[in-house]
């Protein structure tokens, strides 16, 4: 059974209007809930709620099938019987737990996702200011205005400016690598792909966190560029010209020298876009100038004429040739 399908199931069972057949498929499904794969993160509210209601019911059956020790007693076998029945009940009920402690943790986060090519503005309960690049997420807890650390998930790319707040509360991005920034107040743009982690300070200063070691930790100054990849065991340090590197926010593509591979690689990232060519070495030819990013097409037609070649769109795929 494919999720879409549990979740019209839950949705008509909760509703009560499941017919028979309905109730006999979701019971089959039930019992082989333990081999089943992540699934919480696409099912609607309802559906969960249903999931929930009916995890509890079947918790509460086999919990009530188990016979009273002064029954059990009078049967051959029947402590095994009982103690069978008391560990049955058991895993149930942790399993039930852990599904409703990942619902709950799912449930308890406000998400923000872009689609590839897509921006988003977002303002933190505190005042702070996110913009979100294309094919990336920002995750916090809903009750994030009560916590002692202003905590913030992340994967892509996203340009943070961060308030002060009375009470000095830190404000710190996590991301999939191992890997946070921690600040007070400032503007700083974090990236983190599968070609690897940056982090460009352009106002303020932050503290990024290499690893858990509290000895892996680098003070950033404006202007600042660490880099890292899990490839390497080292980073890369250096000072650029920040607004280079955040210049996306405002719709504009910044080239300073840079090799067609690695707009390649951000073509990738960001917009779900492959380069191909029959001559790599035109990859690695430099590249400078100033490209609009109003939109993909857009985007396109001013890296070719910057870069002096012909690209050809056909449809996830970018055809690079000489003109």
């Amino acid at each position: 059974m494919n999720n879409e399908r549990l979740q019209y199931l839950l949705e008509r069972q909760k509703a009560m209007v499941a017919s028979p057949e309905e109730e006999d498929e979701l019971d089959t499904w039930y019992k082989q809930y333990d081999e089943r794969p992540d699934f919480t993160a696409s099912l609607s509210e309802n559906a969960a709620h249903a999931l929930q209601n009916r995890l509890f019911e079947g918790v509460s059956h086999r919990l009530n099938g188990i016979e009273k020790p002064a029954e059990v007693l009078m049967k051959r076998n029947s402590w095994f019987s009982l103690g069978y029945k008391v560990a049955a009940a058991v895993f149930i009920l942790v399993l039930a737990g852990g599904f409703f402690y990942k619902y709950y943790k799912d449930y308890n986060l406000t998400k923000h996702t872009t689609a590839f090519g897509e921006t988003r503005r977002i303002v933190l309960p505190d005042g702070s200011k996110v913009i979100l690049n294309g094919n990336s997420q920002l995750t916090y807890p809903s009750d994030w205005g009560k916590t002692t650390i202003r905590e913030v998930s992340m994967r892509g790319e996203a340009y943070f400016t961060v308030v002060h707040t009375a009470d000095n509360r830190k404000f710190r991005v996590y991301t999939d690598h191992d890997f946070s920034v921690e600040v007070l107040g400032t503007q700083f743009t974090v990236s983190d792909r599968e070609s690897g982690t940056r982090v460009v300070l352009n106002e303020g200063k932050v503290q990024c966190n290499l690893s858990r070691k509290e000895a892996d930790t680098l003070l950033l100054k404006p202007g600042d560029l660490v880099e890292f990849s899990e490839r390497s065991a080292g980073y890369v340090r250096k000072v650029v010209e920040a607004s280079v590197y955040s210049a996306w926010k405002d719709k504009e593509l910044i080239l300073k020298d840079t090799p067609l591979s690695e707009i390649s690689t951000m073509l990738s990232e960001t917009y779900g876009l492959e380069l191909v060519t029959d001559h790599p070495e035109l990859l690695r030819r430099q590249v400078t100038g100033r490209v609009p990013m109003d939109n993909v097409n857009t985007l396109l037609d001013g890296i070719a004429m910057t870069c002096g070649l012909h690209l050809e769109r056909r449809e996830n795929k970018i055809f690079v040739s000489q003109r």
